[in-house]
């Protein structure tokens, strides 16, 4: 069932800009939440400033060569990921997309996004940051600047494991070190080195525990079906049913541990809409 509104429909959305969250924008990039902006900023930081300091430990023997390798590959997946997660689209639903046969019951009518004025597919909703409906929403996330959703899932998911070993790593080499120090003398963690050892530490508790909850937060959602929203608008005993691996993570085993966007099987299964240009057609 066709919504009469698509039939000529112009939407804001189809707008061409170089950043930004239209469909003809070059590159994916929220510029309007300054939250998003700052908490998506610190994580750059975070993880540059962990990165910087293990340099400086390879350097001064404080850090071995080959942990602080492993460390340093593993803030580079960390950023590499994140970037890929906050620059990429998360799912947005096009103006132009229609119901997929499955989604059609006789007699039923079309759900269609009283914001976006086009179809809202099941388990989509409306990221009021970028102004889209996004397929498979979970929750947007302030530290990616960015929603998550059915397209960029894969990544956020990898930034939070890679974030997660790399933090759980550098505390043990740090602690380790720390402790020794406290039975013979270090002349490497003195003053200021010191002291940023100390507030590294104090952050990367910080950071595995979020990262950890984080994790467990997404399996939890992928296994009962129902993202962070969805469970917060569920009704008693409501359930969902379970989003398989390949729905996330894609067919190609490369993109199982790169950030790369993943490569569905069926995209219209996972996504819950297809597009029909004619939809943008006018009527004679």
């Amino acid at each position: 069932m066709e919504h009469d509104n698509l039939i000529g429909f112009e939407n804001s959305n189809l707008d061409s800009s170089c950043c930004g969250t239209n469909e003809n924008s070059y590159c994916w990039f929220n510029t309007t939440d300054t939250t998003g902006l700052i908490c998506s900023s610190f994580v750059n930081l975070f993880v540059i400033f962990a990165a910087l300091f293990v340099a400086y430990g390879i350097y001064t023997n404080i850090i071995g060569i080959i942990n602080g390798s492993i460390i340093l590959a593993l803030c580079f997946l960390s950023i590499w990921c994140h970037w890929s997660t906050m620059f990429g689209d998360p799912g947005a639903v096009p103006a132009n997309a229609h119901p997929i046969a499955s989604d059609i019951m006789p007699g039923s009518s079309v759900s269609v996004c009283g914001r976006c004025d086009a179809y809202k597919p099941p388990s989509a909703h409306h990221d009021r940051v970028s102004n889209r409906c996004v397929s498979r929403m979970d929750h947007f996330c302030p530290w990616m600047n960015n929603a998550i959703g059915a397209k960029n899932q894969k990544n956020f998911m990898l930034f939070l494991i890679y974030t997660d070993i790399a933090a759980i790593y550098i505390y043990i080499v740090l602690a380790l070190h720390l402790v020794a120090c406290g039975i013979v003398e270090c002349t490497e963690f003195s003053g200021v080195a010191l002291n940023f050892a100390r507030t590294l530490i104090f952050v990367l508790v910080f950071g595995i525990i979020f990262t950890s909850s984080m994790i467990a937060n997404q399996i939890y959602g992928l296994a009962t079906g129902l993202g962070t929203i969805d469970r917060m608008k569920a009704k008693p005993n409501e359930a969902g049913t379970p989003v398989a691996f390949r729905e996330v993570f894609g067919v190609r085993w490369i993109s199982y541990i790169l950030p790369f966007d993943p490569v569905f099987e069926n995209e219209a299964k996972v996504f819950r809409y297809i597009v029909r240009k004619e939809a943008f057609t006018t009527k004679p």
